[in-house]
């Protein structure tokens, strides 16, 4: 039997969690195929150049360095700032908002409150300024995607972390924008609850899925389809689902196997059939 080299690959917390709680459900299958698929693209694609699809973060941390980035009274980009930033990311392509306030441009403040809640920037004496982190995240590129993908998911106990690891492979996977009615039963069939012991919905998911896409529509251009019932459809492009694969997924070692396909690894690295 020819022989190639394979990966082990060490899977995020989360999936692991996901993967073992749905193998008796009826989304077990698809759910674990869509993590093969994945893992298989991890393997056979190639990252993209960080420097060249992170323009809005690296904006960001650029600015905030030194004497920090100044901010208004109330603690928001002042308008030229955000007006800046916003043409730097995707998202605010088509939304409604003249430039004015970065109140206004929701897209714009869910960037740079996600920047401050993976710990990259912080509020100092009216400016916003780089943590420690994020001065090395500047100055690194590839740092700075290593950092975004080990926080996309956030903790992997709870709900918030395994939900996002549920719509993860499910974005990384589609051409279409993925509906959270559909995550919502899929976390159902796990066994998550809302705090009244009741069955979930779109309502209890699309927190976790807005937080990504803050994330998400800012690395490279994200993919468009076309118009349905949604203002903005919320599809990965290339770069975006290369981040997705590396905050799932992370290559562990080379070894030599006979070539029986890629071996899918959670847990205690037991591949996955």
């Amino acid at each position: 039997m020819p022989m190639r080299r394979n990966a082990a690959l060490r899977l995020n917390p989360a999936l692991t969690v996901m993967l073992n709680g749905l193998e008796d459900t009826p989304y077990g299958d698809e759910f674990r195929q869509n993590a093969v698929t994945l893992s298989t693209e991890l393997l056979t694609q190639p990252r993209p150049e960080p420097r060249a699809v992170l323009a809005p973060f690296l904006w960001v941390l650029e600015r905030a360095s030194g004497a920090g980035l100044p901010l208004t009274a109330a603690g928001y980009l002042k308008p030229a700032d955000a007006r800046e930033l916003g043409a730097l990311l995707p998202a605010m392509r088509e939304y409604p908002w003249s430039g004015a306030r970065e109140i206004d441009a929701h897209p714009v403040l869910a960037f740079r409150e996600n920047l401050r809640d993976v710990g990259l920037v912080r509020r100092y004496k009216g400016t916003l300024r780089l943590t420690r982190r994020g001065r090395e995240c500047a100055a690194n590129p590839d740092q700075l995607w290593r950092h975004l993908a080990d926080t996309l998911i956030g903790d992997w106990a709870t709900f918030d972390g395994q939900g996002a690891a549920t719509i993860l492979v499910y974005a990384g996977t589609t051409e279409r924008t993925v509906r959270m009615t559909r995550i919502a039963r899929i976390l159902d069939a796990h066994g998550w609850r809302t705090e009244g012991g009741g069955t979930l919905d779109d309502r209890n998911v699309y927190p976790v899925w807005n937080r990504l896409w803050s994330v998400l529509a800012a690395v490279g251009t994200p993919d468009r389809e076309a118009p349905d019932d949604e203002f903005l459809p919320r599809i990965p492009g290339s770069a975006a689902r290369a981040l997705i694969r590396d905050a799932l997924f992370e290559i562990v070692t080379d070894v030599e196997e006979p070539d029986t396909g890629v071996a899918l690894k959670r847990g205690g690295y037991r591949p996955i059939r």
